[in-house]
């Protein structure tokens, strides 16, 4: 079983190099054609690119693309003194036994912060990730890349223990 994401795709301000691509799932533009995307549920504006280009992509030499991922929390670090600002690091635990390291700035370590806290008395903590953003760090020549998880701006968002339909 395949799942797809569904978007509708407004183009509020497009140019001459603006062309329909072959494929439905393929948007091909000049880079100051303005994107909105919008909540196929609701109708309302899920999210707005001033331009087709701040649409994450992944390249080899910069991954720096979103993605939506699910885990159990096992590890915490508050770093609220920081000054270049709040900081909440985390680690989860996916289905594949996967350990993933999580950044938390800004608002969204506060919410991640009281979201932990008022779990319930759970003792194990899901947490959903909504496109939040994978960054690569280079080290040196020397050491291995360094690839996290980060919020970014009104494109992250995070749900403590979802209610989940089987599987």
């Amino acid at each position: 079983r395949e799942c797809v994401e569904i978007f509708i795709v407004e183009v509020g301000r497009a140019h001459s190099g603006f062309k329909v691509a072959k494929s439905k799932s393929t948007l091909t533009a000049t880079g100051d054609t303005q994107i909105h995307i919008i909540d196929p549920l609701n109708h309302q504006l899920y999210f707005e690119f001033k331009g087709i280009h701040e649409i994450s992509h992944m390249s080899y030499k910069e991954r720096n693309f979103s993605i939506d991922t699910m885990g159990v929390v096992f590890k915490t670090e508050a770093h609220f003194d920081d000054p270049e600002g709040p900081k909440m690091v985390f680690y989860i635990r996916d289905n594949i036994e996967s350990q993933i390291k999580c950044v938390a700035t800004g608002k969204h370590s506060y919410a991640f912060r009281e979201g932990f806290e008022n779990r319930g008395g759970r003792r194990q903590v899901i947490v959903v990730l909504k496109m939040w953003r994978v960054r690569a760090y280079f080290c040196n020549l020397f050491w291995p890349i360094e690839e996290w998880l980060q919020t970014e701006g009104n494109l992250s968002d995070l749900r403590f223990n979802p209610r989940l339909p089987e599987v």
